[in-house]
């Protein structure tokens, strides 16, 4: 399925919609940033509890470069 969607995109292409991606990163962001909260004390403790504070830690900055992402959008857009 996916070589078809990639076919799909190349044929009809369209800049994506900065307000969306950032109203995602911004969900995104907040949602990580709850997680990662609770999680801070126990980022030196276990190694699976290590593990998961540094997957949510990842987390965030996705959702950081989602919003740079959407302001590149927005910046670059043509039409």
């Amino acid at each position: 399925m996916e070589p078809l969607q990639i076919a799909f995109r190349l044929l009809d292409p369209k800049v994506s919609v900065f307000e969306t991606m950032g109203i995602a990163g911004l969900l995104n962001l907040g949602a990580n940033a709850v997680c990662l909260w609770p999680l801070t004390p126990c980022r030196h403790g276990d190694i699976d509890m290590a593990s998961t504070w540094e997957w949510s830690r990842n987390d965030l900055y996705e959702g950081l470069y989602v919003l740079v992402a959407a302001g590149g959008v927005s910046l670059f857009a043509v039409g």
